[in-house]
């Protein structure tokens, strides 16, 4: 199972604190997203239930004007290259 073989923090420290526009739990989930992961592997895997998946994930989406998880991966992508420009406030 590929969650078993993810080391929870290892997605967070890919993309640094150099993206604050994520906070870094939003972070790790995109990351677990990105890697393919499902809300109740990603919830499993963070030790939350899928409801906090789920509402970190519409915080995200509202924050960013995004409407998708497919969305939020390019936007991780975005900010971590310096590809993208978000509004702090």
């Amino acid at each position: 199972m590929i969650a078993d073989q993810i080391d929870r923090h290892s997605v967070d420290t890919a993309f640094p604190a150099l993206i604050p526009a994520l906070s870094p739990r939003q972070r790790t989930i995109v990351g677990l997203i990105a890697l393919g992961l499902p809300d109740k592997q990603i919830a499993k895997e963070l030790g939350v239930t899928r409801r906090t998946v789920r509402t970190q994930l519409e915080r995200l989406y509202r924050r960013h004007g995004i409407h998708s998880k497919p969305q939020a991966v390019a936007l991780l992508l975005a900010l971590a290259t310096g590809g993208a420009r978000v509004d702090d406030g």
